[in-house]
């Protein structure tokens, strides 16, 4: 589409790779920042359960699920860009491209997902 940035992903991830051993895996690589960038990873498929809104509708978060994280469960946030997403996903698949980003919270987690761009899976 005119206008749209062209993202390319690092790697392809399947739900059972996105779990502790990876996030640990990463940090031994970090820091990460100009010339050595996040790797951008492509997950496919995944359920919205839940969507919300953050700090005056400038941040998406999407509670995803799949059977093979290990909380069932993953918090995924988009970043100052929640205007350009005004459809309602809950219920909807979508493929995600994202970062890994530290959870700074203790909530079961020592990570989510920062989120790069998605789409509705076809």
């Amino acid at each position: 589409a005119p206008g749209r940035k062209v993202i390319i992903a690092d790697t392809r991830i399947v739900a059972g790779e996105v779990n502790d051993d990876t996030f640990d895996g990463l940090q031994k690589l970090a820091p990460f920042g100009s010339g050595h960038t996040d790797p951008i990873f492509w997950l496919r498929n995944v359920k919205v359960v839940e969507q919300q809104l953050l700090s005056s509708d400038k941040h998406l978060k999407l509670t995803i699920e799949n059977e093979k994280f290990r909380f069932k469960k993953l918090s995924a946030i988009l970043w100052h860009k929640a205007s350009d997403y005004f459809d309602e996903y809950v219920g909807k698949n979508i493929d995600i491209l994202f970062t890994f980003g530290k959870e700074t919270k203790n909530f079961g987690s020592k990570y989510y997902l920062s989120i790069v761009d998605f789409k509705l899976s076809e």
